[in-house]
């Protein structure tokens, strides 16, 4: 009986894309297979398999070898493994370096494995879209065409992290060949599938570096300029270029005249009964002269264990249409979204069924079944056929491209039922799949056939955990199991993530990794920062130096070039100039009269952010964090004008709750400080600190590198109060002990593995964080009853149907009272000194109020009373008697006497506020002009 290592006549060398040769009969009747009569080269079509290896999961080489011996069986000739960060290539290893990649030997050894089988190793790396893996690394942001993310996909999501290469910018180009040129001479074949699909960016008004380009020539003109480029790099590495379709033949064929003429279109489309249509477009590539392949899919992913039904007529439309139109090529392709938690098994009824449809033959289901029995030498072909159709018990009319069941599993507690998918077709789901288990008999099936259903039950009986409501058994049963039949068969990279995607419980907590990276005072500290930065990136974290400016300068002059190249492949952030020395950033914003402290302000950080741009070599910086509590109101207007659009630290804050936008930047709070490991008495129990993380919706871990080798804060021994060492004359800290620092660091790893490797924490970084941020809503006329209503009863901001402040809604209501319809936020201000109400009950007109409108600005600071006819109201006196006159059409209208501000139940600490003496300042600095201010803020808040 054939089962696995099948050893079978060689094929001679893959040329010029075309299969050639047969089988060997023998090999072939212990299958079950016949093969085609021999015929030339020329007329025969390449059947070939294309596994993605991007999300996810990466096979084992022993798991490899036999996808390619069955794949001989089956009489493919091509096999491509999907790529878009999962190579080791030698220079971007923090791209990779969790993912256990492929390097260059396996792939060699795998090429040549292939080529004695008879099967091309067709190279695969997607050279313009889907790279969101570099681009998470700060050091390719550069090459983005949308760096700071936020483009809405089609469906209505939104990327967070930048997907496309700038098609307009030539070191685009430049960073394709230098992996061209390390890929590709590992390969035999003359093909390189270059990828080249869904490149959304440049459909984004305004997102895009390129925009300008797009609005003059139209987004699929520039694809195709960008695109003739790549086939020019194909070329020059002797290689003709695969490439998806979909960004010309579906909306622009017009151009397909111009596709190169070595260039081999990918037709693909994977859900039947969608805009996707074959026919059409395999007659458009034939029309315009353009060789094609078509590839369907398997469609094993997001759904468990396969979707049969849909596998089917999509391998029936692709097929026929390519049979119609002339396809040079068929590629079953099998992509990993979802975690890729499905097994390899599900992706046999798929290759099985299109190699014989090749042929004409259209296999029944009983046939099917009786030919993957006789591929694998046992009787499970029945059993997985109903595997895979049962997401058609769920109840589901469209699946688009996933199955109901999967988005069930992997949506956890926060899944919420479509109404078709009911009890009744849930309990029908359940019993067909232990119906389905009757039919399993896996005596003398191998071990991997096992371990394939072993998996598939493992998925489903989560499923079942979820439908009775029993999430935290999800999360504490279902992932260790999960783990251990994984890694027989791949490896590790990309475990975590699935299984976190798959198994996680009510909510995740995004973890955020900060450092407020700032001692310039001693050499010594320089190694802390080195360690770090280093221990992230080996561990494929991302982090954030809050980094001051002279301590920037100072590794330039300590010639720590090794330092500046580790912190930037993290996200560089700024911790202002000075830091702690005299004047500081509370002290510079210092006084009455606020546009001088703006200034001095403004010159300051501006003058840091350029330095750590011109030292780092970054484009931007992507938050600020000012030290010691340090959140003068002033400083918050400032990084909002210099670009920066979060506060990392704010100490006012609580912990948990939504982010929120205040004084001109959004704002997060630390959580967690790593330092307090070298307590006396504390016990280090990762356990305890994940659980304690796990009810945050946000944890903000910190340190500050200078103390991984330094007992106390540098600024602590020279710059306390009046404490003012001559500028070089620092006084060092004591050192810890070498024990102490190896301990430390131990245990932050721990902490960052043990993070890593729980499903209830997902790792986020500020950009992140800025490409989730929602777009403004307009305020509009219709909106004026609620609005009232909702601040009559809290002076604060408004959450629902949009997130505004009360001084959106103060701009939005003089903009009503001068005649207009909406009002879109965009800035926001409060105030400089106090508002002061009216005393007592007061009438104003709506025709003063029209006329105090018409005379406001409330483009800057708000002004703490309005001149409304013969009387002095407070802003919030002005606010109600509008919304009143605007909501009721009253002519006049009574004010009476309230509280200005609103409530600081929101955000309490701030009504406690005190800079005062509360950190390294001199003891003139006056809370007058600081803690005062920013209380006055507080009709900036936002929700975010």
């Amino acid at each position: 009986m054939l089962v696995m290592n099948i050893s079978v006549i060689g094929f001679p060398r893959f040329v010029s894309d075309m299969r050639v040769a047969a089988l060997g009969l023998c090999a072939l009747a212990l299958a079950g297979y016949v093969p085609q009569a021999m015929a030339s080269a020329a007329e025969k079509p390449v059947l070939g398999y294309m596994l993605d290896i991007s999300r996810d999961k990466v096979p084992t080489t022993q798991s490899l070898y036999r996808m390619v011996d069955i794949l001989a069986v089956l009489g493919y000739d091509q096999f491509q493994l999907y790529s878009e960060h999962t190579f080791a290539y030698k220079d971007h290893e923090q791209v990779w370096n969790d993912s256990s990649p492929l390097s260059a030997a396996e792939i060699r050894a795998l090429d040549d494995y292939c080529a004695k089988k008879g099967i091309a190793l067709v190279p695969n790396q997607n050279s313009f879209g889907h790279l969101e893996k570099w681009f998470r690394r700060p050091s390719y942001r550069p090459l983005a065409e949308a760096p700071e993310g936020g483009v809405r996909t089609p469906w209505g999501s939104t990327m967070v992290v930048p997907r496309a290469l700038c098609p307009t910018d030539p070191k685009s180009l430049e960073f394709v060949d230098s992996l061209y040129a390390e890929l590709l001479p590992n390969f035999r074949s003359d093909l390189l599938n270059v990828g080249c699909d869904e490149v959304w960016e440049l459909q984004s008004a305004g997102k895009g570096r390129s925009w300008e380009t797009v609005q003059k020539v139209g987004e699929a003109r520039v694809w195709l300029d960008y695109f003739k480029k790549v086939c020019a790099l194909a070329a020059k590495y002797g290689k003709t270029a695969l490439f998806w379709d979909d960004m010309v033949a579906r909306s622009h064929p017009e151009l397909l005249g111009e596709i190169p003429a070595n260039a081999i279109a990918l037709d693909w489309g994977y859900e039947i009964g969608t805009k996707h249509n074959y026919d059409r477009e395999c007659g458009r590539l034939r029309d315009a002269g353009v060789r094609f392949y078509v590839c369907p899919g398997s469609s094993g992913w997001n759904a468990i264990s396969g979707r049969h039904d849909n596998m089917k007529a999509n391998v029936e439309e692709a097929v026929s249409a390519g049979l119609k139109y002339g396809a040079i090529g068929y590629l079953m392709t099998d992509w990993g979204n979802g975690g890729h938690c499905q097994p390899w098994i599900t992706a046999l009824p798929s290759l099985i069924y299109m190699a014989e449809r090749v042929k004409g033959v259209s296999l029944t289901d009983e046939e099917l079944a009786a030919r993957i029995d006789k591929l694998v030498g046992c009787r499970c072909g029945k059993a997985l056929l109903r595997y895979q159709n049962l997401y058609l018990k769920s109840g589901a009319q469209k699946t688009n491209n996933a199955s109901p069941l999967y988005k069930m599993l992997s949506g956890g507690k926060a899944y919420r039922r479509p109404k078709w998918m009911t009890d009744d077709c849930l309990k029908a789901v359940f019993s067909e799949w232990r119906a389905a288990q009757k039919d399993l008999d896996l005596a003398g099936a191998p071990e991997w056939v096992k371990d394939g259903f072993a998996t598939m039950d493992l998925l489903y009986s989560a499923l079942e955990l979820r439908w009775k409501g029993e999430h935290e058994r999800v999360r504490q049963e279902c992932p260790a199991p999960f783990r251990a039949l994984w890694l027989k068969y791949n490896r590790p990279g990309g475990l975590d993530d699935s299984v976190q995607q798959n198994f996680h419980g009510d909510k995740v907590t995004e973890v955020v990794f900060s450092f407020d990276t700032e001692d310039f005072t001693s050499p010594r500290d320089a190694e802390g920062i080195l360690e770090l930065a280093k221990m992230f990136t080996e561990e494929g974290v991302v982090a954030h130096f809050q980094t001051v400016g002279f301590l920037a300068q100072q590794l330039v002059k300590w010639g720590r070039q090794d330092v500046i190249a580790a912190m930037k492949k993290h996200y560089i952030c700024c911790h202002t100039l000075r830091h702690s020395v005299h004047p500081n950033i509370l002290e510079l914003s210092e006084g009455e009269d606020y546009a001088a402290a703006y200034k001095r302000v403004y010159d300051q950080e501006k003058a840091c952010l350029d330095i750590l741009k011109d030292v780092f070599g970054v484009d931007r910086v992507w938050s600020s964090c000012p030290p010691g509590n340090s959140e003068p109101y002033v400083a918050n207007r400032v990084y909002a004008d210099l670009g920066i659009k979060f506060d990392l630290g704010a100490s006012f804050l609580p912990n948990e709750g939504p982010d929120i936008w205040f004084g001109g930047i959004r704002r997060i709070p630390y959580s967690y400080s790593w330092e307090q490991y070298f307590r006396e008495g504390f016990v280090f129990d990762p356990a305890q600190i994940l659980d304690r993380m796990a009810k945050m919706n946000r944890f903000v871990a910190y340190c500050h590198p200078n103390k991984v080798h330094s007992l106390e804060f540098w600024d602590m021994i020279n710059y306390r109060r009046e404490n003012k060492h001559p500028w070089g004359e620092w006084e060092i800290s004591p050192e810890r002990s070498p024990t102490a620092v190896k301990t430390y660091l131990n245990q932050i790893r721990t902490m960052v593995r043990a993070i890593k490797a729980d499903p209830r924490f997902r790792i986020v970084t500020i950009p992140d964080l800025c490409a989730t941020e929602k777009p403004r809503v307009a305020i509009e006329r219709k909106h004026v009853t609620m609005l009232r209503k909702a601040l009559q009863k809290d002076l604060g901001p408004i959450t629902s149907p949009a997130s505004w402040c009360v001084s959106d809604v103060f701009s939005a209501a003089v903009r009503f009272l001068r005649g207009e319809d909406k009002y879109l936020p965009v800035n926001a201000y409060g105030f400089l000194c106090r508002p002061v109400g009216v005393a007592q009950d007061t009438v104003v007109t709506r025709a003063e109020l029209v006329a105090a409108a018409k005379a406001l600005d409330d483009s800057t600071f708000l002004p703490a009373q309005i001149k409304v006819g013969g009387a002095m109201l407070g802003p919030a006196d002005f606010l109600f008697a509008a919304l009143e006159t605007l909501d009721t059409g009253a002519e006049k209208v009574t004010v009476k006497p309230c509280e200005q501000l609103g409530s600081f139940k929101v955000l309490p600490n701030l009504e406690r506020k005190s800079y005062k003496n509360s950190w390294l300042h001199v003891d003139s600095l006056k809370d007058e002009w600081l803690s005062d201010r920013m209380r006055w803020q507080l009709w900036t808040l936002r929700y975010e």
